[in-house]
């Protein structure tokens, strides 16, 4: 029963429009038998292995969830960038993959209680380590857009000595481009960063510092 309640507790609600209280969204989706998660590629959290499942701590979480309702579960690849498009327009009924809560966004949604305590660090090649924050100074520094990394960067007075902030739609585009040396180092938080480099040991740095803490 505890365990029924806490994924209950988690479930009011991830990410919610504020269109709607949360409890007319349990109903809809309770009357549909059915939920559907927006997700994007951001492991371990939620991403697509090398057999193209979906898998990962918030997909078996939200599956666990779904079991207890009683419905069925849906996920749904969405661009982040356009993540409060799809809800608002009802096309996911929740944004489920490691959405920090600010402020301005309690504005919109419908948060459930924190379940992860994250940080950002700076993730950079191992041939070119990064450890510092100061050590961005001059550098081209990528960010996955309208991410919570590019919020801590941004706000952080480091923003105004790195040479340039790249953008890109997802974090694997920015994954990429480390890879290809088109950005010194990427603002990323500590879970993805920390499965990266364990997954390829020998092939990206981890720094110690990091910026604000934030909570999914």
């Amino acid at each position: 029963m505890k365990k029924i309640q806490i994924l209950l507790l988690i479930l009011i609600l991830i990410a919610c429009s504020k269109e709607t209280s949360n409890l007319t969204s349990l109903q809809t989706i309770q009357e549909k038998k059915t939920m559907v998660v927006g997700f994007t590629n951001y492991p371990p959290l939620g991403f697509k292995d090398e057999n193209q499942e979906i898998v990962g701590l918030d997909i078996d979480i939200a599956t666990a969830v779904a079991e207890k309702l009683g419905v069925s579960v849906t996920f749904q690849y969405i661009d982040w960038d356009n993540k409060m498009f799809e809800l608002n327009n009802h096309n996911i009924d929740m944004i489920w993959n490691g959405f920090t809560i600010t402020t301005e966004r309690e504005k919109e949604v419908n948060f459930s209680k924190p379940y992860m305590d994250n940080q950002f660090v700076i993730l950079s090649l191992s041939t070119r380590p990064i450890s510092t924050i100061k050590d961005l100074k001059g550098l081209d520094v990528g960010v996955e857009t309208q991410s919570s990394g590019q919020i801590a960067i941004e706000k952080h007075p480091i923003i105004d000595d790195i040479n340039e902030l790249q953008k890109y739609t997802n974090i694997s585009e920015a994954l990429l481009a480390l890879n290809a040396k088109t950005v010194d180092a990427i603002v990323v938080d500590v879970t993805f960063a920390g499965y990266l480099s364990q997954q390829n040991p020998n092939e990206y740095h981890v720094s110690d510092a990091s910026f604000d803490s934030e909570f999914y």
